[in-house]
């Protein structure tokens, strides 16, 4: 992209501002919910991370795919502050729920691991 908008006469800085801008111009607000976390079973909704940018996964702790996926993501997130970035994960297989902690702790990921559903 910045190799067409050097053409155009354009910097990385003006770049920068026009995507915040169409960004910003089409983005909308999206509708509040909340979920509660495994850890401390506090909840957490999306107004609690009004000015964030929010990554969120759905995943489980059986699923291959989401544990090849988390290295990268977490490389991603260490970037940038938490106050800057929110990362969550919903936990789509209830029946795991038990596994869910156990994993967090022998992974060491950040993200914040939220229930699906009410806990039963």
């Amino acid at each position: 992209m910045l190799k067409y908008a050097t053409k155009l006469g354009k910097d990385s800085i003006l770049v920068d501002q026009e995507i915040g801008a169409m960004r910003h111009a089409n983005a909308e607000p999206t509708t509040n919910f909340s979920f509660q976390t495994y850890e401390s079973g506090s909840k957490i909704s999306l107004e609690d991370l009004k000015e964030k940018v929010i990554l969120l996964t759905l995943w489980f702790p059986g699923c291959g795919p989401c544990r090849a996926e988390f290295p990268h993501l977490e490389s991603v997130i260490k970037k940038f502050s938490t106050n800057q970035v929110a990362y969550i994960g919903i936990n789509g297989m209830p029946e795991q729920d038990d596994f869910v902690i156990p994993f967090m702790r022998s992974t060491g990921y950040s993200f914040t691991a939220q229930f699906g559903q009410p806990p039963h």
